[in-house]
């Protein structure tokens, strides 16, 4: 089941974001952002709707809190069931993690034994979230699928394989209560 969670976005990143579409620049509070080209102005636009972007000096720079605020209702709602988090940027995972710090956390760099520690307490229902980059869990990782049926994605990556297999490590043989939920 695909549940689409609309964020609306604050006026002042609203307006940076259709700043930067238009004019590949946009102001925020203490610092300006600039596109040198269209792919920067995609990934510039897409950060920006993620609630942070990198500035010229590859620094997190907050836009705002409305996707933070709409994953805290969602854990919320799912009152206690287990949910798996995808991110992409890193600026995206330090925002998370300190809203969330509860939350195992499973990225690039992870060593191999503690994303099977995580996997194994995931399995056995001693965690209620995990942070995980996209791309860490997109292959080689199974188990997934047997405490969660919940994957949120914080932001949902441009490259359609790492987003199928994502989503087929949590819908696959063993999924609890036979079905799925895409957020």
């Amino acid at each position: 089941v695909h549940n689409e969670v609309e964020v609306e976005l604050p006026a002042k990143a609203a307006k940076a974001y259709r700043d930067m579409q238009k004019q590949m620049f946009a102001e925020l509070e203490d610092t300006s952002l600039t596109a040198l080209s269209g792919s920067s102005r995609y990934s510039l636009c897409r950060q920006i709707a993620s609630g942070n972007a990198y500035d010229a000096d590859k620094r997190p720079i907050a836009v705002h809190d409305a996707k933070l605020d709409a994953l805290e209702d969602l854990f919320d709602e799912l009152n206690g069931k287990p949910l798996l988090v995808a991110y992409w940027w890193d600026h995206e995972y330090d925002r998370i993690v300190k809203r969330f710090p509860h939350a195992a956390v499973i990225r690039g760099g992870t060593k191999a034994s503690e994303t099977v520690r995580i996997i194994d307490q995931w399995q056995k229902g001693k965690l209620k979230m995990i942070v995980a980059q996209a791309s860490a869990l997109s292959h080689g990782v199974d188990g997934l699928q047997k405490a969660g049926n919940d994957l949120c994605w914080y932001t949902l990556t441009d490259q359609p394989e790492i987003k199928q297999q994502l989503e087929r490590r949590v819908f696959r043989q063993g999924v609890r209560g036979n079905q799925v939920r895409i957020h």
